[in-house]
């Protein structure tokens, strides 16, 4: 595997967690790879590897305790939490907010703008919260299980919210629940704690796949589950890592996914095998992952720097 790197220097030993979101936006003309720390934002042409701009953050833009989630809008915007509660349309121009969005009572985790000018916020509140992107309202508020990563089917009409409670299914735009499935953790031969985990059904990542007829989720015993929406019913299993499952994205061939661990890993995954087709260890457990617009996994990782990877052929040997 082909590995680039594109090097955060923060410079300060209270931000020692490294990146812990990353996304990859046009920007400029070209691709912009955006980073966020505990403390810090950084911006790098993806291309050149060039740090096109960095910047402390302070309590006026991101909480020193809570890095925030990072969501492409449009070719202008981004969103991302701002403050303490709060999250923010962001420019990718200025790198300002244009529009903030305050309701909720603790630090947001997760932002998925929606069709219809929607956009939707999860929040350690234990609350899901839907807004008018022009006037910044809230239009509705429903209960969610201290939820952590959003996920929206493709057709646009539902969410899948990973959380301490496990797999919530909700309706859009309505907000009604549709499902609510708790995951059986399980022990493995790469991780024994799963059985003993005080939260033995949370769930840390989620996406879609095959036009949202299929969820594919993680949580803590490092096992990634293909799921049944509606019934919960597990398909298929891939015993990933030996600890939590920080991240999971879907290859753009749509040949298979990739995982980062807590562990330090990035392993590359197949649909029809359940054997691992590659794996890279890292400096450190990886917070965050996204792709790129060739196909190239780009992985925040703890020791302060963002990975460029190019995923290996994945064929059938």
């Amino acid at each position: 595997m082909d590995v680039v790197m594109y090097e955060a220097d923060m410079g300060d030993p209270d931000d020692e967690g490294g990146p812990a979101f990353i996304s990859v936006l046009p920007h400029a003309g070209g691709t912009a790879l955006l980073a966020s720390s505990t403390r810090y934002f950084f911006v790098w042409d993806v291309v050149s590897r060039e740090n096109v701009y960095f910047e402390e953050l302070t309590l006026d833009y991101l909480s020193d305790e809570c890095p925030c989630p990072l969501v492409l809008s449009d070719e202008g915007h981004f969103w991302a939490s701002r403050g303490r509660f709060e999250f923010a349309l962001w420019s990718l121009k200025t790198f300002k907010p244009v529009r903030t969005f305050e309701r909720h009572r603790d630090y947001v985790n997760a932002v998925q703008p929606l069709p219809g000018g929607l956009v939707l916020s999860a929040s350690g509140d234990c609350t899901l919260r839907l807004w008018d992107v022009q006037t910044a309202e809230c239009l509705q508020e429903v209960s969610a299980g201290s939820p952590r990563r959003i996920a929206l089917c493709p057709s646009g009409r539902r969410v899948a919210i990973a959380g301490a409670s496990g797999i919530e299914l909700f309706d859009l735009p309505s907000l009604s629940p549709i499902a609510h499935h708790r995951l059986q953790y399980q022990d493995t031969p790469l991780n024994t704690v799963g059985s003993r985990r005080s939260r033995r059904e949370a769930a840390d990542t989620v996406v879609f796949r095959s036009h949202g007829t299929e969820l594919l989720c993680a949580g803590h015993d490092g096992i990634v589950r293909s799921m049944e929406p509606e019934t919960g019913r597990v398909h298929k299993q891939w015993v990933a890592h030996g600890d939590s499952v920080n991240d999971l994205v879907l290859l753009r061939d749509g040949s298979g996914f990739v995982t980062g661990g807590e562990d330090g890993d990035v392993r590359f995954w197949r649909f029809d095998r359940e054997e691992c087709a590659g794996s890279l260890t890292l400096g450190g457990q990886v917070n965050g992952l996204a792709l790129g617009p060739s196909g190239q996994i780009f992985a925040a990782c703890q020791d302060g720097i963002v990975y460029g990877i190019t995923p290996p052929a994945l064929e059938t040997p």
